[in-house]
């Protein structure tokens, strides 16, 4: 598992949470993309990325300044690069990043190999989710499951954040079996304090 955090403010917060819970997954401090990224404020919340094609990003990058905090270029690896550390094709993403999801679906190399897509739908006054559900669906996704965030009232419908599950199963492959949780740690030799 890698999670790919461009934000350099949430780097501390995220590596301390994985030590706290004793979680095994790597952390990718930038992006991957098959271009570079820039970052800025956003929203009075977070950061969001964008891409340097857009001239405004390129010149605020160049000046360093914008209205919230500097705009500046993320390191950024192609998805061989991730693909070779980790042995093998990226088959699940889990989309987090206040509109980015253009650029994952988007990404042709990426998409081939991902069979499961996580996705928290926020940001929803500027992301056409209907297109990009469309654009799932032509690729062979079925969505799964579908829910409203529970983090923001009781009535979570309100705050408008859902999220989502989408299954790619191609034709030729039969489906894996599912392994219920205590067959699987006996199956591994797993304690308790593995899972």
């Amino acid at each position: 598992v890698v999670a790919v955090e461009p934000d350099a403010a949430a780097h501390g917060p995220l590596l301390r949470n994985r030590a706290s819970h004793n979680a095994n997954f790597h952390v990718l401090k930038g992006t991957v993309s098959e271009q570079p990224l820039t970052l800025s404020a956003h929203l009075g919340y977070g950061t969001r990325t964008s891409s340097l094609s857009d001239r405004k990003a390129i010149r605020r990058a160049a000046k360093g300044d914008s209205t919230d905090q500097a705009v500046r270029v993320l390191p950024n690896v192609q998805v061989e690069e991730v693909e070779k550390a980790l042995g093998g094709p990226i088959t699940a993403v889990l989309i987090d990043c206040e509109g980015c999801i253009g650029s994952v679906v988007s990404h042709e190399r990426l998409m081939r190999s991902v069979e499961l897509v996580l996705i928290e739908q926020d940001y929803i006054e500027c992301t056409d989710y209907g297109h990009w559900h469309a654009e799932l669906r032509r690729m062979g996704f079925r969505r799964v499951w579908h829910a409203a965030d529970s983090f923001c009232s009781a009535d979570a419908s309100t705050c408008g954040i859902y999220h989502s599950a989408w299954e790619r199963r191609r034709p030729q492959e039969k489906r894996r079996a599912s392994w219920r949780c205590e067959a699987y740690k006996r199956h591994k030799g797993y304690t308790d304090e593995q899972l």
